[in-house]
C-alpha cells in the first residue's frame, strides 16, 4: 500500500509527559505520513513548552487556555485536519507501530465499503504492564451490539476512520463527556459499515491508580440521555457490561460508596453471592488493603492469559515506549 497521509488527534490536560511520550510513537507509524494534532485543555505542567521543543515537524499544537472538554478537544482537532483519514488518541492511551496502515487496509479491502475500523484491544496498567484483553468487535453483530454496550473497546482511541464519515456524522457531541465515544459510533454506524482487525493493536489504560476524567454520576446521566437520543432502553441494555463499566469507574475514583452500591445492585441482578462479599470487603476493609487484593488478583488471572499474546504485546509496547 502507497503511503497515505492521515490525521491523528491527541486531546491532552496535564499529563506531560505521557503525551512526548506519545506522540513520538504516533509519529513512528509504519506505511503512512501522519499529521499529528494535539490539543491541549489548559494544562499548567509545561506540557505547551515541552511540545514546542520536542522537535517532531509533523506536530501541530492547538491551545485551548480553558479547558472546553473532550469533545469540544476532538473536534478542535478534527478540524485541523488535513488527511483523508483521521484517528483519536487520549494522552495515556498507545498504538502498536502498524495500527493506523492496518485499520486503512481492513477498509480499503472490505466489500461493503466500510469507512471506520477497530481492533482488540490490550489494557494495561499505569505501569504499561498486560492487565488482560478485549477482542476486536464483531462486524457482522455489531450494529445489534451497539445498542446493549459500547461493543467497540478503546474509548475514544478506538476508532480510525475516513475523514469524511467523521465530519458527516458531526463530530463527538459536546453534549456527552464520558459516553460522546458511544454516542459517535451509534451514529457512524448508520452511515457505514465497520471493519475490524483482529489483532490487538491499542494498549488501553485503566488502573486504580491512574487518575480519571470520567465521573460515574455523571455517566449514568449521561446513559439516560443517550438512551433517549438513540431510541433503546432499560431493556435493551447489557445490564451486566454497564453495570462492570461504572463499577470499574467507581474503583478508579476510589470511591468505596460508589464500589459498595454497584456491588449490592449487581448482586441482586445476578444471585450471585461473590458480588455481595465483595460490597463487604469495599465497606469495611481499608482501601490499602483492597488494593493488595487487586494486585494479587491481577497477576492470578494474568497467568490464564495467552502466553503468545502477552509476549506479542510486550514486544510493541516495548517499541512504543522506547
Amino acid at each position: 500500500m502507497a503511503v497515505v497521509p492521515v490525521s491523528i488527534v491527541v486531546p491532552t490536560r496535564n499529563r506531560r509527559d505521557s503525551v512526548l511520550t506519545l506522540v513520538r510513537s504516533l509519529s513512528r507509524q509504519s506505511g503512512v505520513a501522519v499529521q499529528l494534532v494535539v490539543v491541549v485543555e489548559g494544562s499548567t505542567d509545561g506540557t505547551l513548552e515541552a511540545l514546542a521543543d520536542c522537535g517532531l515537524p509533523n506536530l501541530e499544537v492547538v491551545y485551548h487556555p480553558e479547558p472546553r472538554g473532550v469533545s469540544a478537544a476532538r473536534n478542535a482537532g478534527l478540524a485541523r485536519s488535513e488527511a483523508e483519514y483521521v484517528g483519536f488518541i487520549d494522552d495515556d492511551d498507545f498504538w502498536s507501530p502498524p495500527r493506523v496502515c492496518d485499520a486503512i487496509e481492513a477498509m480499503r479491502s472490505d466489500a461493503q465499503g466500510a469507512a471506520w475500523s477497530s481492533c482488540g484491544v490490550v489494557r494495561i496498567d499505569g505501569r504499561m504492564n498486560v492487565t488482560g484483553f478485549q477482542p476486536a468487535p464483531d462486524a457482522n453483530t455489531v450494529v445489534k451490539d451497539l445498542y446493549r454496550c459500547n461493543a467497540i473497546p478503546g474509548g475514544g482511541s478506538a476508532v480510525i476512520a475516513r475523514t469524511e464519515l467523521i465530519r458527516a456524522a458531526g463530530g463527538f457531541s459536546p453534549e456527552f463527556a464520558d459516553l460522546a465515544d458511544w454516542d459517535l459510533w451509534l451514529r457512524l454506524i448508520r452511515l457505514s459499515p465497520l471493519a475490524t482487525v483482529p489483532q490487538y493493536q491499542i494498549a488501553y489504560t485503566f488502573d486504580a491508580l491512574v487518575p480519571t476524567h470520567t465521573r460515574p454520576a455523571r455517566a449514568i446521566d449521561e446513559l439516560a440521555r443517550l438512551q433517549t437520543k438513540h431510541h433503546f432502553g432499560a431493556a435493551d441494555l447489557d445490564a451486566k457490561s454497564w453495570n462492570r463499566w461504572i463499577y470499574g469507574q467507581y474503583w478508579r475514583a476510589q470511591d468505596r460508596r460508589g464500589m459498595v452500591g454497584m456491588s449490592l445492585r449487581e448482586a441482586s441482578r445476578s444471585h450471585n453471592p461473590l458480588h455481595l462479599g465483595r460490597a463487604v470487603a469495599h465497606r469495611v476493609l481499608p482501601m490499602d488493603a483492597q488494593l493488595i487484593i487487586a494486585k494479587a488478583r491481577r497477576r492470578y488471572m494474568r497467568r490464564k492469559f495467552d502466553p503468545l499474546a502477552v509476549r506479542a504485546a510486550e514486544r510493541w509496547l516495548a517499541d512504543v515506549r522506547s
